[in-house]
C-alpha cells in the first residue's frame, strides 16, 4: 500500500514543479496569474509533502503572491514553510520584507502605531534588519518620541555602520534635542 501512494505522490509533484516552473512565467495577465494560484492551491493536502520540492514550491507561491502585492497569502505561505524550518532565511526575508512594505503603507497614511507595529514584527522575524530600525526611528522621531528614536537608529548604525540616513537622522535628531534644551535653560533664566 505504501508503495502505491508513493507512486501517486511523485506524480503529483511533479506535476505542481511543471505548473510552477513552466506555466507561470508564460502567464500574461492577472487573471490567469490569480486561477494558476488557485489550482496550485487547490491540489489535494495529501500531495503536499515536507520535502525539499514541496518547500521550493511554497516559496515560489509566496514570491508570487508577494509579487502581486497579497501580502496576507503571502505571508501565509511564508509562515507554513517556517513551520516547517524556522530558520529558512529566504522565508524570513520575504516575510520581513512584506511587513517593511505594509509600515511604509500605514506611515504614508499616517497610521504611525500601525506602522510601529509592522516594523516591530520585521525586527522580530530578522533581528538586525536595518531597514526595520531606520524605519522605526522615523515613525518614534514623527511621533516625539525622541529617545527611542535615536536608539532606533543607533541600532540601525550598529548593524550597518554606512547607513547615511540613519547617520544624518541622528545626528539632525541629537542637534535638534541639545537646540531645545538649550532653548530650555535659557527660558529659565
Amino acid at each position: 500500500m505504501k508503495q502505491k501512494l508513493k507512486i501517486v505522490f511523485l506524480p503529483l509533484i511533479a506535476i505542481l514543479a511543471i505548473v510552477i516552473l513552466v506555466y507561470f512565467p508564460t502567464v500574461k495577465n492577472k487573471d490567469q496569474k490569480k486561477s494558476s494560484l488557485r489550482y496550485i492551491e487547490s491540489l489535494p493536502e495529501q500531495s503536499v509533502r515536507t520535502d525539499f520540492h514541496d518547500v521550493s514550491g511554497y516559496y515560489q507561491i509566496a514570491q508570487k503572491y508577494q509579487k502581486n502585492a497579497q501580502y496576507n497569502d503571502a505571508i501565509f505561505y511564508y509562515q507554513k514553510l517556517l513551520k516547517t524550518n524556522p530558520h529558512d532565511k529566504k522565508s524570513l526575508l520575504g516575510l520581513a520584507f512584506i511587513y517593511i512594505k505594509q509600515g511604509y503603507v500605514k506611515e504614508e497614511k499616517e497610521d504611525l502605531s500601525g506602522a510601529l507595529g509592522d516594523y516591530r514584527k520585521a525586527i522580530e522575524v530578522v533581528s538586525d534588519n536595518v531597514e526595520a530600525y531606520y524605519n522605526l526611528g522615523n515613525v518614534y522621531a514623527k511621533l516625539g518620541r525622541f529617545q527611542e528614536a535615536i536608539k532606533s537608529y543607533q541600532t540601525a548604525i550598529k548593524y550597518d555602520p554606512t547607513h547615511e540616513n540613519a547617520l544624518a537622522n541622528l545626528d539632525i535628531l541629537v542637534n535638534y534635542i541639545k537646540s531645545m534644551d538649550k532653548s530650555g535653560q535659557e527660558e529659565n533664566k
